[in-house]
């Protein structure tokens, strides 16, 4: 995450904001790490065409194998003079990292993590989902689920920070023979210092909520089937972190089945990290092989302007 005055300041420089503080701390979260997990489900009848409840959950184990988290609050913010004679440098930042056995280092301006080692080991955690689905009569569902819980706990790591305030005047020049310029004083400050100190990054938590009706019921050898699907979706994130946000997105969905083989679908959404969505849903069944196609957002492709992002994937699965 950069913020537009970072862009700004770089684009044009400082003289723009004189008299006022401009804040410029970038911001960015990674993480990777492997998952064994179980998981089990109970489905719950009422018997006949009455309701059902089926309860769901799973339990991982995480292995961390790197992580740069920035969640703590970072702040760095320039002060221009009016007059232009100084620049006073406020930093109050904490960046905890662990990729590998060897350190990482801000050398100047580069983030350093050349000949890193990424590897399993350097975290470990628990994860857990837990979902319901509540059926009150066929072709009518409510489901509700609780996805992404847990932690990771990285003791292989590398704490870069720096809290202090510089005031930065210039560099005196006189003009004479074998004159050079030392711009350190300006580098050096930003520097951080370091420490080895474990820490533990949450998952990016989310509630989701979704509900389907079925209208069209047919039978099939292998039971009823419904020709038109109606859905709708809700994900609320708990935080800003990691891929989720605390902007809600709703999304809607329609599905036409003329036969148990095939399902062609569209769906269209708001909210999220991208903005509006708009996909693309199709599925053919062929004995127990089932072959899709689907698309979350579609946008971006037709006009770049209306869209934040697109995507694509390929279903091959086994159904019986």
């Amino acid at each position: 995450y950069f913020n537009r005055n970072t862009f700004l300041f770089a684009y044009a420089g400082n003289k723009q904001f004189a008299g006022e503080f401009v804040q410029l701390a970038p911001r960015f979260d990674a993480l990777a790490f492997a998952e064994y997990y179980v998981a089990a489900a109970f489905d719950i009848r009422s018997g006949g065409e009455g309701w059902s409840i089926k309860p769901a959950v799973r339990l991982s184990y995480l292995t961390g194998q790197a992580s740069v988290d920035m969640q703590q609050q970072n702040d760095i913010s320039v002060y221009t003079d009016p007059q232009g004679r100084y620049l006073d440098f406020s930093l109050n930042y904490n960046i905890n990292t662990s990729l590998g056995q060897d350190s990482v280092t801000l050398d100047g301006s580069t983030f350093n993590v050349n000949e890193k080692s990424i590897g399993s080991g350097l975290g470990s955690g628990i994860g857990a989902d837990l979902a319901l689905r509540l059926s009150p009569h066929p072709g009518l569902q409510f489901c509700i689920g609780v996805m992404d819980l847990g932690s990771i706990h990285f003791s292989h790591a590398t704490n870069m920070y720096n809290h202090s305030t510089y005031r930065y005047e210039g560099v005196e020049v006189d003009f004479t023979d074998n004159q050079s310029l030392n711009l350190d004083s300006l580098s050096s400050f930003a520097r951080p210092q370091y420490s080895h100190n474990e820490y533990s990054v949450r998952l990016p938590g989310r509630l989701i909520l979704a509900g389907s009706l079925g209208l069209g019921a047919a039978e099939a050898a292998a039971g009823t089937y419904f020709h038109h699907q109606l859905s709708a979706l809700y994900v609320q994130g708990f935080k800003d972190h990691l891929g989720s946000t605390t902007v809600p997105y709703v999304g809607l969905g329609y599905t036409y089945a003329p036969t148990t083989f095939l399902h062609l679908g569209v769906n269209a959404g708001v909210g999220g990290s991208i903005g509006f969505q708009l996909g693309l849903v199709g599925s053919v069944k062929a004995g127990p092989l089932l072959l899709g196609l689907q698309s979350g957002n579609l946008l971006a492709l037709v006009s770049p302007r209306s869209g934040r992002g697109a995507d694509g994937g390929f279903l091959l699965a086994f159904a019986f």
